[in-house]
């Protein structure tokens, strides 16, 4: 039941965006792993990414995440998306708070599917967020994923960035221990592209149980439209 009013919620907001009030964004990239807080769900290989998102001057935004990475041998592609949608209010003090609804697929293993109720503070190229999982990588557990991620302009063209995230379970019968992700990296504005390249460190991986954790290397370009 959760889940389902989880998902209500998102197509709700994803409706209830006017299509005359505001701003549509998009970017595709190409990336050496597709790692996800830390895990890679590709296995190493790269993958394609597409990112869409929609602003409302309002505060109301919703978008979707979509990255596929070749699979083995003569197998489908593997394919992974997230879904948001949310609602952020206007810098007052330069603070704005959000929360929002998001939906993540994993491949065609539609076991692994979950929902995600966030909030956040956002300031000064700082974000504070905390995501709650009635049902995290569609098993009977109860989690909370708290994450800060920030970004400084450091010349005209160059930029640094990092994350930092915990995830804990609440209850449940998964026996899913506490485990973290770290990533930092530095951007460089290459005319029409954006080329990053960042560190990952995190645990082993929440569901298939192979050492898809670890540390690792991560290069990316990435073309905004």
């Amino acid at each position: 039941m959760q889940v389902l009013i989880a998902r209500l919620l998102l197509l709700s907001c994803l409706l209830a965006l006017p299509a005359h009030a505001g701003q549509l964004s998009a970017s595709a990239a190409l990336d050496s792993d597709d790692r996800f807080r830390g895990v890679s769900l590709s296995h190493g290989r790269p993958d394609v990414r597409l990112d869409v998102n929609y602003d409302e001057e309002g505060g109301l935004y919703g978008g979707i995440s979509l990255a596929a990475a070749p699979g083995r041998g003569q197998s489908a592609p593997l394919t992974h998306y997230t879904a948001y949608a949310g609602y952020v209010t206007r810098p007052a003090s330069d603070l704005s708070w959000e929360g929002g609804v998001s939906h993540t697929h994993i491949d065609d293993r539609e076991r692994y599917d979950y929902d995600e109720l966030y909030a956040g503070l956002i300031t000064a190229g700082i974000t504070a967020r905390l995501s709650y999982s009635p049902r995290y990588y569609g098993r009977d557990v109860q989690t909370l994923y708290a994450d800060l991620s920030g970004s400084r302009q450091i010349s005209p063209h160059v930029r640094l960035f990092a994350h930092a995230g915990w995830l804990r379970r609440l209850s449940g019968t998964w026996g899913l221990r506490p485990r973290y992700d770290l990533s930092a990296g530095v951007a460089a504005a290459l005319r029409a592209c954006e080329l990053r390249l960042s560190v990952t460190q995190t645990p082993s991986l929440y569901a298939w149980g192979r050492e898809d954790g670890g540390t690792g290397i991560v290069l990316s370009a990435v073309r905004a439209f």
